[in-house]
């Protein structure tokens, strides 16, 4: 049932009904029901519809064993009363609760058995000191509670990650709610304290209807991570105060988180909640593959990545050829993929490609990888001629048989070069030739015997490669052909397992009196897709229009032959869907001693299947040095002092990845306080860990080190010139001493006295007209006497 505004619809006080085994997709609502009551809906499969149940306005209604998936909303109870919810199975939507009342919310009973995405919906109500952290959750519903915690919860891809109603003095601190309708939804409840929780790509990152919660803690600690807010905000300033106007950045967005309804993040957060991420992302799957060549000069070139923290779609950078290819290129948060506008010439295709995370440090991840273009030259080999129809040597008792051939080619098919003959003559005009096979129905009978077929196609590289096919079949229109058609090559492989949700279905068949196509009927889990699939005269194919949901499927095909008879073959055959991931358990923390070897462990890992397939370890032990460690228990020696984050990537046999994140603390010791580990002494730098200055030169190793210098040779002392030559300075100033002496008494003692000159008698001094400086009156001279 699908493409109406109501796949299924009850209404008007309907009650006792049963609505079961229904396949209902591509409606406004899948089921709805109003106003019912004392009904089951079960076992329904329900795919691609807004809402996927819509039940309104009802009670004690049992909603069991349904498969809800891809819907906007999967099972939406709209002032419900008394709903028994269980053993549903829902993907990438998931339960929602509406209602005027608390007995709309804390009325129902919703076990752990209905699943999203692979883990349980937890509900909790009329509860007291709940502690949900670190669990696998699908769900969390949280009703008329008090003094509940959650944390550290990985919440993705349903319809609401965490509810809260009617429920006060709450914590909601570090999980990570993304891909989702809405992230963290508040009903009714008061006190609750919300922050350090990273809020990621949800249609409605939060809904409060109150303004008496706390979405923030205090300042410096900061709020949430908001990714349609936090990556572009601004982070100029510092300070409690919101705007925030000076200072330097600190993290903290200057402005304000408004959340939907009544209520606000006063310091959200500029960059992911958590510890830091040192691990780029992983770039995978590589097309076209390096070092590959292709005849195909139009390829779709693309990559995957992955990284815990997210992927920064913003920051992917691709580079054909050194021209930057990115804004022709369809990015998303798991890939990217670009195909040229314009064929490639032939050569070498040069392809560089980068990606950063969501972290706060944008760790940077970048591959380059190469394929060559050869859409002929140096092409020889000639196109593959198959499917020979009605098969070489064969007899039919049809004398209008369908004669066919498949062909294909790396560079082509030159459809122009098709050449084919019946018994000599030239049907080619008369035929219906394609890129990949030509077929040709006589419009008269053959006459019975030996019929000949001749077939000639070339290839489209600039070789123009021929191949020739040759055959012959017999026509006895007098015998009874009893032997059905054989089918061959069923897709998925019986009893296989994928992890692809639309996976192509399909199966050759053949018989020699050719295929009656309109006999051939293909049903997919009791559902008739037969006017959906592709049917021709050897194959029938069949792709879903949307996801199906993990499980088991039953896939039958019927086709009849072309003979009088309608010889009918038929074919059963299963396979599984399994998208789910496996439980990642990376292992608790550890704390070792620098040069330890550290065992990691990945045992508590586990998956449906009941097989983890491959385990990758990835970690840096230096900047820009990955290490990549397999298997579930491996080991290495750390040798340097630090912090390591250390990834876990693991698979399952369909092919199905989680991650998990644990912590390496290495620590050193240094016994004799030089400012060196004792393992750096011993293993690096070859000094004694228990004498700090191993050269006895009167500085420490650790100083020696630092300052380049060689901790196991002593180096020169400084000579002190003074010290070391004092006696000369004091020969030198006795020496002065004894000269000047000398010169003193030579003066003194051994001058000759000599007779003086006469001189001319002096003028009296003139009385000055100054005031003399003294309080004495001036003194007349005296005359002056010549000496005797």
């Amino acid at each position: 049932m699908g493409g109406d505004s109501y796949g299924i619809y009850l209404g008007g006080s309907s009650s006792y009904n049963n609505v079961t085994g229904n396949n209902v997709w591509d409606n406004t609502y899948g089921i709805r029901t109003w106003n019912a009551e004392s009904s089951n809906v079960t076992g329904n499969k329900v795919w691609d519809n807004y809402i996927g149940l819509d039940l309104n306005h009802d009670s004690s209604i049992n909603v069991t064993g349904n498969k809800v998936w891809d819907n906007y909303i999967g099972v939406y109870l709209k002032r419900a009363l008394s709903f028994n919810v269980t053993g549903n199975t829902f993907v990438n939507d998931g339960i929602f609760l509406e209602g005027n009342q608390l007995s709309h919310y804390n009325s129902h009973n919703i076990p752990t058995d209905n699943i999203v995405n692979g883990k349980p919906v937890y509900y909790y109500k009329d509860c007291s000191g709940i502690d949900v952290d670190g669990i696998p959750v699908g769900q969390l519903i949280i009703v008329n509670c008090t003094d509940v915690s959650a944390r550290n919860l990985q919440i993705n891809d349903t319809h609401t990650g965490i509810l809260l109603a009617y429920s006060d003095n709450a914590l909601m601190v570090s999980n990570n709610i993304s891909n989702s309708s809405n992230g963290i939804y508040l009903v009714s409840s008061s006190n609750n304290r919300i922050f350090h929780n990273n809020l990621m790509n949800n249609n409605l990152q939060a809904y409060d209807d109150r303004s008496n919660n706390f979405w923030n803690d205090t300042y410096p600690s900061g709020g949430n991570y908001w990714s349609d807010f936090s990556p572009t905000c601004d982070d100029l300033y510092d300070g409690a105060a919101t705007p925030q106007t000076t200072g330097l950045p600190d993290d903290i967005c200057d402005v304000q988180y408004d959340v939907d309804g009544d209520s606000t993040d006063y310091y959200p957060l500029r960059y992911l909640w958590g510890p830091p991420d040192t691990t780029p992302p992983a770039i995978t799957n590589l097309q076209p593959p390096d070092s590959s060549t292709t005849g195909d000069n139009t390829p779709t070139i693309s990559a995957d990545y992955f990284d815990p923290s997210g992927i920064d779609t913003g920051s992917v950078y691709l580079e054909v050829n050194g021209i930057d290819v990115t804004s022709s290129a369809t990015v998303t948060a798991s890939g990217v993929s670009y195909t040229p506008g314009a064929p490639l010439l032939d050569g070498t295709i040069t392809v560089y490609l980068e990606v950063s995370d969501f972290s706060a440090n944008s760790n940077l991840a970048t591959v380059t990888w190469s394929f060559t273009v050869d859409t002929g030259a140096g092409d020889t080999t000639p196109p593959v001629i198959t499917n020979l129809q009605p098969p070489d040597s064969s007899t039919i008792n049809d004398n209008t048989p369908t004669i066919s051939a498949d062909y294909s080619d790396a560079s082509g098919i030159d459809t122009g070069s098709v050449y084919l003959e019946v018994d000599g003559a030239d049907v080619t005009s008369q035929a219906t030739i394609t890129a990949s096979d030509v077929t040709y129905t006589p419009a008269v009978p053959l006459l019975d015997g030996i019929r000949t077929v001749y077939l000639e196609v070339q290839d489209a590289s600039t070789n123009s490669n021929l191949a020739i096919a040759s055959w012959s079949f017999t026509v006895d229109t007098t015998v009874t052909d009893t032997t059905p058609p054989v089918i061959t090559n069923i897709q998925p492989p019986d009893s296989s397992t994928t992890n692809d949700n639309t996976p192509t279905i399909s199966a050759d068949y053949s018989d020699s009196s050719g295929i009656d196509t309109g006999s051939v009927y293909l049903e997919v889990d009791s559902f008739d897709v037969t006017s959906l699939a592709t049917v021709t005269a050897s194959s029938v194919t069949y792709t879903p229009g949307s996801s199906l949901s993990d499980g088991t499927y039953a896939v039958y095909l019927e086709v009849a032959d072309a003979s009088p008879n309608s010889n009918l073959a038929t074919e059963t055959w299963n396979f599984a869907i399994d998208t789910t991931p496996p439980n990642v358990d990376a292992g608790e923390d550890q704390d070792v001693t620098q040069g330890e070897t550290v065992t990691f462990d990945g045992s508590g890992s586990s998956d449906d299947s009941g097989t983890i397939s491959n385990y990758t370890w990835v970690f840096n032990p230096e900047p820009e040095i990955a290490v990549y460690l397999y298997n579930v228990n491996p080991s290495f020696k750390f040798e340097k002092v630090g912090n390591y984050l250390v990834t876990l990537f693991v698979k399952d046999p369909s092919n199905n990845s989680a991650s998990d994140t644990m912590w390496v603390n290495v620590t050193g010791v240094d016994t004799d306080g030089d400012g060196l580990t004792d393992y750096d002494e011993e293993h690096i730098h070859g000094t004694d860990p228990d004498d700090p200055d191993t050269d006895d030169d009167g500085i420490s190793d650790g100083d020696e080190i630092a300052n380049g210098t060689n901790p196991l040779v002593a180096e020169p002392e400084e000579e002190d010139f003074l010290s070391e030559y004092w006696w000369i300075f004091l020969v030198l100033i006795l020496a002065i001493i004894v000269v000047i002496v000398a010169v003193l008494l030579f003066k003194r003692k051994g001058a000759v006295p000599m007779e003086p000159e006469e001189t001319p008698p002096l003028e009296p001094e003139q009385p000055s007209d100054e005031i003399p400086l003294t309080e004495e009156p001036p003194v007349e001279p005296e005359s002056e006497e010549s000496p005797e």
